[in-house]
């Protein structure tokens, strides 16, 4: 589907010629694909249309041919569209609506300026969609018209945004600026002048200039849960490993993953003093029980021949490293790994299997 002065066409995306039996549609201004259809059809795709009139359209898209299947009346001419099920998320001249198409009630959201700002959609989820409002803020709202998570703080003069879950990434004319939606955070911000598009396509992000076309290239996530656990950012690293895109992982092998990031979380907490923590993580995670108890001189019986973990989980020498002569803080410690041995006994966490 392409978009050329305001025409739809259908083209054939092999040799980029026509489809003849696909009719136009005229006087568009914008279209957007509905990720999750009404229809049903697995051979189709919908789409939702803004045209110059004050009037929204929805088709049924087949190998061939436009089908069409509602039209919308508006109060305006609509700018920019989002789509999910029967909630087309709508852009109109000077404030954003939110319209069911299936029983044609329609709810104001918020105004913006035209003048200032470009009027952005993006569907996020399931009736949840992100729009750009005022003072540079990306505004969550759902089909309901409110908002379940806090607003983005974006730089002026967004031209373009997409979601590639868990992140939100935006370009104005001098960034393209990646934020969290799990903490609404900018992340990164990546030097780009000229840029006039960027979208998701089937999880590949991709960057239009006026002239040529470039893909960004995420890094992947176990990398960026490992380069937030060097930064001793423990929160941040577990939810990012919660929340990613774990493609091609099986259950099993992804918990493995998991829990490894977690026992590093542990030791983290653990020399960071916030031993409370430190204890959730460490029963969480099933540590073995001899990585923390080699913290503690001369505690492991002389006969043990345990060697820690390789990779390592920390670069701890032991307790009194980190107690630094404090008595009152070593006492800390020993009180802990008490608590924690008496928590475990008995439960089998902690235990590792060896063969005979």
């Amino acid at each position: 589907m392409v978009l050329i002065d305001n025409t739809l066409s259908l083209l054939n995306m092999f040799d980029l010629e026509p489809i003849m039996t696909g009719a136009k549609v005229k006087g568009v201004t914008y279209f957007c694909i509905n990720e999750n259809p009404t229809n049903g059809n697995p051979f189709s795709i919908e789409i939702c249309v803004a045209l110059k009139k004050k009037q929204i359209q929805v088709y049924t898209v087949t190998e061939d041919k436009l089908v069409h299947v509602k039209d919308v009346h508006i109060s305006e001419p609509a700018i920019s569209v989002g789509v999910d099920g029967s909630f087309v998320c709508a852009a109109l001249l000077s404030q954003y609506c939110m319209i069911n198409y299936e029983t044609s009630h329609t709810q104001d959201l918020f105004p913006f300026d035209s003048e200032h700002s470009k009027p952005l959609i993006k569907r996020i989820s399931k009736e949840e969609f992100l729009l750009s409002g005022p003072s540079a803020l990306g505004m969550f709202v759902t089909s309901d018209g409110i908002s379940q998570r806090p607003p983005l703080q974006w730089s002026e003069n967004i031209v373009s945004m997409t979601y590639v879950h868990p992140y939100i990434v935006a370009m104005n004319d001098e960034f393209i600026t990646v934020h969290s939606i799990l903490d609404q955070q900018q992340k990164q911000a990546i030097p780009f002048q000229g840029g006039t598009y960027l979208g998701n396509f089937d999880g590949k992000l991709f960057v239009a200039s006026g002239r040529e076309i470039y893909a960004l290239v995420p890094v992947a996530w176990e990398k960026q849960v490992q380069a937030l656990l060097g930064d001793k950012r423990v929160t941040e690293a577990l939810d990012l490993a919660k929340n990613a895109n774990k493609a091609g992982l099986t259950r099993d092998k992804f918990l493995k993953i998991f829990k490894r990031f977690q026992q590093q979380a542990a030791f983290i907490e653990f020399s960071e003093g916030h031993l409370e923590e430190a204890m959730d993580l460490f029963k969480n995670s099933q540590v073995d029980v001899r990585e923390v108890i080699s913290l503690y001189p001369r505690l492991l019986p002389s006969n043990c021949n345990f060697t820690r973990s390789v990779p390592p989980l920390h670069e701890m020498a032991d307790v009194n490293q980190l107690s630094r002569g404090k008595e009152d803080l070593l006492k800390e410690y020993k009180d802990f790994l008490c608590t924690y041995l008496a928590d475990i006994k008995g439960t089998g966490t902690g235990y590792k299997q060896v063969s005979i």
